[in-house]
């Protein structure tokens, strides 16, 4: 088998642990990797791995090339930053050695890939993500670059559906075979050791939400469903695990459900993997009603632990999971959620069963990418 040799181009890797995951998956495979992580001069270390510079153990495949090389007003400079990075590496390492490029963002990352092909003619994918959505609905005069890198790409990655379509919409055409779904994914280590409760007769049906305290996750939307379903017969409680900027609001819409306030519970974050798998085992069902969302890690952790999920149609998850895995629900009308979640729970088993019949696992996951190289 001939080594694969890819650089990444990972402006991210510094304050998200994906990237770490992915990378460790390959390296098992025997990828050689360069990671080049641009930062601004000001910018601290803060990495899943630890020091990036001096993190060599038990990785013989994987080298980290960062550099603080940018200052800070060149933020609102797309173009530059791109010519600066791109010029850096190129300085640094031998372009062509590469057998591709992988970059983990449309606009930046995407951008130093675009400038190396064009200099070196090396072939390059490009990740989409809803950082990149954001900018270029917010500003749409660097639609035009991101034509650009897309066209000149081999592969365009969308880690959903939901972002592929959000995109296609966005810039008023479709990639069509140019672009591909692979999701994100976890460590093997959720599948693993997981005993989930068993459910006593006349006990309350458990939902769980864990994650962000924020107004995209619709939290008082949820709040409204699972006092509904108590109004309304459904014996059900909530427990809210996370903090952030909405956590008033969120007590506020507490506070409303008058007659069914010891059923919805809010408990502060907790980094403990530990505590974060025995809420989803002690769960019946993980609830997120977010808009907007990249991915949302979130539901396959709980799938992991035989958890089924709750999630917004159209949006997110949708359409990476199986219809037996979770519910999807419009967000439109309050009646009709309530009606369709009183029906999911009088099929629970049907949803439980299916829980393990698609997995996220980036063991997985880096399969896929490895297939992509390959085809390179």
């Amino acid at each position: 088998m001939n080594s694969i040799r890819v650089l990444h181009l990972c402006s991210y890797y510094n304050t998200s642990s994906l990237y770490k995951n992915l990378f460790d998956s390959l390296d098992k495979m025997g990828v050689n990797q360069d990671v080049y992580i641009p930062m601004y001069k000001n910018q601290e270390l803060v990495s899943s791995y630890g020091t990036v510079h001096s993190y060599s153990e038990n990785h013989n495949n994987i080298t980290f090339l960062y550099s603080r090389i940018m200052h800070s007003h060149m933020r609102y400079l797309l173009v530059l930053r791109t010519l600066f990075a791109a010029s850096y590496i190129a300085n640094k390492r031998d372009v062509k050695s590469y057998n591709m490029l992988h970059a983990h963002s449309l606009l930046f990352n995407g951008g130093i890939a675009y400038v190396l092909k064009k200099r070196y003619g090396i072939k390059y994918i490009v990740a989409v993500r809803n950082t990149d959505l954001y900018v270029l609905n917010k500003l749409p005069f660097y639609k035009p670059f991101a034509n650009r890198i897309v066209n000149n790409s081999e592969k365009v990655v969308f880690i959903s559906n939901s972002i592929e379509k959000r995109f296609n919409a966005l810039m008023g055409h479709s990639l069509k075979s140019h672009a591909i779904v692979i999701p994100n994914g976890i460590s093997s280590d959720w599948y693993t050791n997981n005993t989930h409760y068993c459910k006593k007769d006349g006990e309350p049906f458990h939902f769980v939400y864990q994650g962000t305290l924020h107004h995209r996750k619709r939290l008082p939307y949820v709040i409204n469903i699972i006092d509904c379903l108590n109004n309304n017969g459904y014996k059900c409680d909530l427990l809210i695990v996370g903090e952030g900027p909405d956590k008033t609001e969120i007590i506020e819409q507490m506070e409303r459900c008058e007659n069914n306030k010891s059923q919805i519970r809010l408990s502060g974050w907790s980094n403990s993997i530990d505590q974060i798998k025995t809420n989803y085992l002690n769960a019946d069902a993980f609830i997120m009603l977010s808009y907007d969302e990249t991915f949302g890690i979130s539901y396959i952790e709980a799938l992991a632990c035989g958890t089924p999920i709750v999630y917004t149609k159209h949006d997110g998850i949708d359409g990476m999971v199986l219809p037996e895995q979770g519910l999807g629900l419009k967000c439109i009308s309050l009646e009709d959620d309530v009606i369709a979640l009183e029906e999911f729970i009088s099929n629970y088993n049907y949803y439980k069963n299916g829980t393990n019949k698609k997995t996220f696992s980036w063991d997985e996951i880096s399969v896929d990418y490895y297939s992509l190289y390959k085809t390179l």
